[in-house]
């Protein structure tokens, strides 16, 4: 699966308002009672995109069309701006894809493309200062035990964040395309923290579904999580994908992830898939497949991806429901945590902003971290700076200037780090008390009297 798709494969669609739109060039998404009418649209358009009709039907409801190579290998021409009154407003410099979805719906057919989602554990398109002024509570309670409880905050505090006294391991750039992007994982190498040590339980009738980078190569496996296998469908995570002798951008994102849930709450049953390449994206589609395939199975998903787009995700948004109805009533209802991304911005993203979705921001030890986004979208927060966790064993990064030995553990920023440790939250929650996934969130995230802050949700810490 990592093969199949990476950063120089998507493409970025500047929609005029706020941040580009990552999308899949030549893969259109249309409901299946509009297709006949998309294809003839399509060919008047003078498109050769053409129905997939050998594909494995995975996304009830949904064709997909797919364009010709070379149809969509060279740059569209600009596209002229629609009329104000026009949902579709400005859409330039983009991919034939997206002249497509705006040819569509200007006929009135529903379609989007198959949009490209980035793993959160890196930052772009930073603020200058977070618009939180005159923030109230200096010296957060993010580190050490026995903070003084303030209306609904759990104290006890179990610390993730390392004491190296180094500068923040800030992330880099967010979007495939940008010049500011890091060429190799900006993770640093940490010391094991200690207790609690992360603990896995393939009986535990309470499954987390973490959907990332996967599970390392057993030659890169660190003991903290030889609990955990790779799944026989993918590829294991590798640290050096390219050969380059250094840390591919998002390696090592899942275990990251895992060995977070695995410490915060002991015992769940984690069943760790991969959906993003070792350059940290993946396609809607193939993530949406994978929510559907566990739909009615697992209690918690893990979701620590994203995407801007004013072309709504519903093939993503239709997986996520399935996940939280239980396959429609036929098995348990979970719960989605989403990670609400790194670029400072107010503006929503998905999947972390679709409706019933837990979407999570960062904070730092003072409070918001500056790179995280927020808004009234924004439904809960927790630590995110400089958080310690699992990651490649017996690895070493870069060249004789910058070299970088990894040995089972890591210390990475971002509001990737963030989701899980909500995840724990609501796992410690369903194990004590057992409650399902759903009233979790209700005791957790929406209780009254527990601490928000504004923009940023429920202050969610681990007792």
């Amino acid at each position: 699966m990592r093969d199949r798709h990476t950063r120089d494969d998507s493409v970025l669609v500047d929609t005029g308002s706020g941040p580009p739109v990552a999308v899949v060039p030549g893969t259109l998404l249309i409901p299946d009672s509009q297709a006949e009418r998309a294809a003839s649209v399509l060919v008047a358009a003078g498109s050769r995109a053409q129905r997939r009709t050998s594909m494995v039907v995975r996304r009830p409801g949904f064709a997909e069309f797919v364009l010709p190579a070379d149809e969509y290998a060279a740059r569209a021409p600009t596209l002229d701006e629609t009329p104000d009154e026009t949902p579709d407003r400005t859409i330039a410099h983009g991919m034939a894809t997206v002249r497509d979805v705006v040819t569509l719906r200007r006929a009135g057919v529903e379609a989007q493309p198959d949009h490209v989602l980035l793993g959160h554990g890196l930052v772009g398109m930073p603020m200058k200062g977070f618009p939180m002024k005159g923030f109230p509570m200096k010296g957060f309670p993010m580190k050490g035990f026995g903070e003084a409880g303030v209306d609904g905050l759990i104290t006890g505090w179990i610390s993730l964040t390392g004491s190296t006294g180094r500068p923040p391991a800030r992330p880099g750039s967010t979007w495939p395309t940008s010049t500011d992007a890091p060429g190799s994982s900006l993770a640093e190498p940490a010391a094991d923290p200690g207790a609690p040590v992360p603990h896995f339980d393939d009986a535990s009738p309470l499954t987390v579904l973490v959907l990332d980078t996967g599970v390392p190569e057993t030659s890169h496996l660190p003991g903290a999580l030889s609990g955990l296998a790779p799944h026989a469908a993918d590829d294991p995570d590798t640290p050096d994908l390219n050969a380059d002798h250094l840390l591919d951008v998002q390696a090592g994102h899942g275990a990251f992830i895992a060995g977070i849930i695995g410490r915060l709450a002991p015992g769940c049953r984690i069943v760790a898939r991969r959906v993003l390449s070792a350059d940290g994206v993946a396609r809607e589609t193939e993530v949406a497949d994978i929510l559907r395939e566990y739909a009615g199975e697992v209690d918690l998903v893990n979701l620590s991806m994203g995407t801007y787009t004013p072309f709504h995700p519903r093939v993503l948004e239709e997986a996520v429901r399935a996940i939280q109805t239980g396959d429609e009533g036929k098995g348990r209802a979970g719960v989605v945590v989403a990670s609400a991304g790194n670029d400072g911005l107010p503006l929503p993203t998905f999947p972390a902003s679709l409706p019933g979705v837990v979407s999570v921001g960062a904070l730092d030890v003072d409070g918001p971290a500056a790179f995280s986004n927020h808004g009234p979208w924004v439904r809960a927060c927790a630590p995110g700076t400089d958080v310690v966790s699992t990651f490649f064993s017996d690895f070493t990064s870069g060249t004789d200037e910058d070299v970088r030995a990894f040995d089972g553990w890591a210390r990475w920023s971002g509001t990737s780090f963030s989701a899980p440790a909500v995840v724990a939250a609501l796992a410690l929650t369903i194990q004590r008390e057992g409650v399902t996934a759903p009233e979790s969130v209700e005791r957790v995230v929406d209780a009254p009297g527990l601490l928000r802050l504004e923009s940023m949700g429920t202050v969610v810490n681990i007792a």
